[in-house]
């Protein structure tokens, strides 16, 4: 069934061939229950059903080729008709005649096209209802599968139910167990008392108490390092923790010097602006005192002068001289008077020079010194930058480390298993020994009472020690029987473990690989209906249009031949009403020309009869 090929209907024309999906599905070849080949013989029968929605396909097909030829023998009548009709055009009689026939035909034309669309109405009909039918089909089996489907899911619960009463089993006999070990603890102090007889089993008793507190070291040895491990896991998760909040406080601390950075800049630009508005107004003021110094000699030099002169004229003009020494007192004291307020603007211009010196050079330092910070932060931030890359390395060999950590965990987990199963074996075994360390004192309260008996007569005592002697011989035998009864049971116990894991691993697989087949199953049914649904559909929509197409055609077609048909008609009427006309007048005219021929043959007999 894997090789079967069918041609899919949207591939008819090319030739191509399509491999089923339902059977591509299962050619990888593996092994099926008895529900997968129930499932193969569904798939069959879907294949079938796809064939014969191929075949009805086909047959719509060859349906709609058949309506093609029709029509293109229908245009050959067509064209013969019209032909027939330009022939025609001749006679009204053979016109009229070919009118009927041409009506006769176009009525057997409309009459073969309404069958054409009832053909192909009822051929969509009949599609229809089979893919109708074979969507109900498939989704029977759809359902049917989800059944199978849900079966195959409370088999398996009910299998992970009984696995879990399993476990719940084996945890109960291993608590049983651990009782158990309590006990034969209780009676290891009786057991002393049975050293001299027993003094083998002694010994087996305490070769097998070292080899339990060996594995008991061992044990703790393994959960102390998986104790360190965690511990080491959680201190790298707190280092990583640590580690990250200084990268991100690291990061706003760089992000707090730029924007201090930012700011000192913009301060240290205003107070350029600021500084340059100050040099500027210090220069305008330098200009003034400049200005004012030298109107202050040219205005001495001109005292100088009016004192020379006063001092020449003042004998010939002492009182134009003192009024003129007021005046010039008066001007010196204006000069003098201008000169302090130029001196005081100059001073405080020189204050606020030096204040802003002094600013500046504040600001400079402050400059140097966020200068200095920001190169700090940027060799911080390269440290940083430095400081995350070697974290992320760290962070990654922490990683490897701790993957390695964690094999080297499970490692010691798959040793604690195996430990802990000798240990189980050692705990059976010593209750194997506690038993027999029970049936010896059974046996030694037994030997007490030989004893006081022997004590009466030695002739007894002698035969109960070789009694006694025989019955621990047995008891030897018991034991090596018991001890190997006991490792024939570990044996089997261990095999149906092992089988019921790998029968639980095969279940778990089997149910996997079932749900996966029915997931493609479903799948692939899915999409090979909703592709049968979209060809028929289109199929159903082209033939529609096909058909509504040549309807409109022939419709067309029709109605120019009825017009056609009509224009004769009104043509052969006129063309009857003009014969008519003209014979009626061929009537006048003959009758005229018989009046005129009669006249003409009168006067001719009247004229040979004159003559």
């Amino acid at each position: 069934m894997s090789n079967s090929l069918y041609r899919s209907p949207s591939m008819a024309h090319g030739g191509a061939l399509y491999k089923s999906p339902s059977m591509s599905a299962f050619a990888g070849g593996a092994p099926f229950g008895a529900m997968s080949v129930a499932d193969l013989g569904s798939l069959t029968r879907l294949e079938d059903k796809i064939r014969l929605l191929q075949e009805d396909l086909e047959s719509e097909r060859e349906l709609r080729n058949r309506i093609e030829r029709e029509r293109a023998d229908l245009s050959v009548q067509l064209i013969a008709l019209t032909d027939r009709l330009e022939d025609a055009e001749g006679t009204t009689d053979a016109q009229i005649e070919a009118n009927r026939k041409r009506e006769a035909e176009l009525q057997k034309l409309r009459k073969l096209l309404e069958e054409s669309q009832l053909e192909a109405e009822d051929a969509l009909n009949v599609l229809r209802k089979k893919h109708n039918d074979a969507c109900l089909d498939y989704n029977e089996q759809i359902e049917g599968l989800q059944k199978k489907n849900a079966k195959i899911d409370r088999e398996r619960q009910r299998l992970q139910h009984e696995v879990i009463e399993l476990t719940a089993t084996i945890d109960q006999v291993q608590k049983e167990k651990h009782a158990a070990e309590k006990a034969a603890e209780r009676f290891e102090a009786q057991a002393i008392d049975l050293a001299n007889k027993v003094e083998d089993l002694n010994k087996h008793v305490n070769d097998l108490a070292q080899q339990r507190q060996r594995l008991q070291a061992e044990n703790n040895d393994l959960l102390k390092e998986v104790h360190d491990q965690k511990v080491q896991l959680d201190n790298l998760q707190h280092v990583k923790y640590q580690l990250a909040q200084q990268l991100e406080e690291a990061r706003r601390r760089l992000e707090d010097a730029e924007r201090e950075r930012s700011q000192m800049q913009a301060q240290l630009h205003q107070v350029q602006l600021e500084l340059d508005a100050v040099r500027t107004a210090l220069d305008e003021e330098s200009a003034a005192r400049s200005e004012a110094e030298h109107k202050l000699s040219l205005a001495n030099t001109e005292i100088s002068q009016w004192k020379s002169k006063f001092d020449a004229e003042v004998a010939l003009h002492h009182e134009e001289v003192e009024d003129l020494r007021k005046k010039m007192m008066q001007k010196q004291a204006e000069y003098e008077e201008q000169i302090e307020i130029s001196l005081q603007k100059i001073s405080q211009l020189e204050k606020a020079k030096s204040r802003l010196q002094s600013e500046v050079e504040v600001l400079i330092v402050d400059l140097e010194k966020a200068q200095n910070t920001i190169a700090i932060l940027e060799r911080a931030k390269e440290q940083l930058e430095r400081t995350v890359a070697e974290l992320k390395q760290r962070i990654d060999e922490l990683t490897v480390e701790l993957e390695n950590t964690q094999r080297e965990l499970r490692g010691a987990l798959a040793e604690l298993q195996k430990m802990k199963h000798l240990y189980e074996k050692a705990v059976e075994q010593k209750e194997a020994l506690a038993r027999e360390n029970k049936k010896l004192q059974d046996d030694l309260h037994e030997a007490k009472e030989a004893l006081a008996d022997a004590n009466r007569k030695l002739h007894e005592l002698d035969l109960e020690n070789a009694r006694l002697a025989g019955e621990i011989r047995e008891l030897q035998t018991a034991l090596k029987e018991a001890d190997a009864a006991r490792r024939d049971a570990e044996n089997r116990a261990h095999r149906a473990l092992a089988e019921l894991q790998a029968l639980r691993i095969e279940m778990e697989r089997r149910l996997q690989e079932k749900e996966e087949e029915l997931e493609n199953l479903r799948k692939n049914m899915q999409f090979e209906i909703d592709r049968l649904t979209a060809a028929l559909a289109d199929a159903e929509a082209r033939m529609r249009a096909e058909i509504s197409r040549l309807k409109k055609k022939y419709q067309a077609e029709i109605a120019e031949l009825e017009m056609t048909i009509d224009n004769l008609n009104r043509a052969n009427i006129e063309a009857q009403k003009t014969i008519k006309k003209q014979s009626e007048q061929l009537k006048v005219l003959q009758a005229s020309l018989e009046d005129t021929q009669r006249q003409l043959q009168q006067t001719l007999d009247q004229a040979s009869f004159n003559t």
